[in-house]
């Protein structure tokens, strides 16, 4: 598989993302998908987005850094 990432900052408050899969094994041809974001630009904090199957996946492999032992 094969995943091409695009990010544009069309101006100061847009934000252009595009990604293409490219599939053989399991679509029949590539396609795209493509979003525009409105950058929030009035100084309020911006909130991160986590994925929790990753957190996940780094505590099972014990490269989690919050101390503890993997469960």
């Amino acid at each position: 598989m094969k995943l091409t990432e695009r990010f544009r900052r069309v101006n100061y408050g847009e934000l252009d993302i595009e990604f293409t899969v490219d599939d053989a094994k399991a679509y029949t041809r590539p396609f795209t998908v493509r979003v525009s974001q409105h950058v929030v630009a009035d100084g309020s904090e911006l909130i991160e987005f986590i994925c929790h199957e990753n957190q996940m996946f780094l505590k099972l492999t014990g490269r989690d850094n919050s101390g503890g032992p993997p469960r």
